[in-house]
């Protein structure tokens, strides 16, 4: 049971934060601009 509980959370990440790294991408960038656009007013 001690084994399986600690061996998931390492895999359950994974997975979902190489997906959320390609949908963070875009958004970072698009976050940037908005930022940018924010300071320059």
């Amino acid at each position: 049971m001690s084994v399986a509980s600690t061996d998931t959370p390492l895999f359950v990440p994974d997975i979902p934060i190489r997906g959320l790294a390609k949908l963070l991408g875009p958004a970072l960038k698009r976050h940037r601009k908005f930022r940018a656009s924010l300071a320059a007013t």
